[in-house]
């Protein structure tokens, strides 16, 4: 998805539900109708993990994607990843970092 795609699905997330979406690896700053600010490079192609029922049943609010987006279902669900990660590292580690913040 490009920066922009993702900017826009999470403004879609800020209001009226308030569902503030988490992103690993990137930073945002929000009012309660936009982005204000944000790490992401709109023209950047990044590539997004997240859980089948996103695409499946639009848990998430996705700016006009929903059934739109080309995505591909591995072997592995995504919890089973995560927990494999962290008992193979041994470690899970929940910093509080600011990464989104409202304004």
């Amino acid at each position: 998805m490009s920066g922009r795609d993702i900017l826009e699905i999470l403004e879609a997330n800020l209001a009226p539900e308030e569902r503030l979406v988490r992103v690993s690896g990137m930073r945002y700053v929000f009012d309660r109708k936009r982005i204000v600010s944000s790490d992401l490079v709109p023209d950047g192609v990044y590539t997004v993990v997240l859980e089948g029922q996103v695409v499946e049943r639009e848990t998430m609010l996705l700016a006009g994607r929903f059934r739109r987006l080309k995505y591909e279902i591995t072997a592995a669900p995504f919890s089973l990843a995560l927990y494999g990660q962290a008992a193979k590292s041994k470690r899970i580690e929940a910093k509080h970092e600011g990464r989104v913040r409202l304004k």
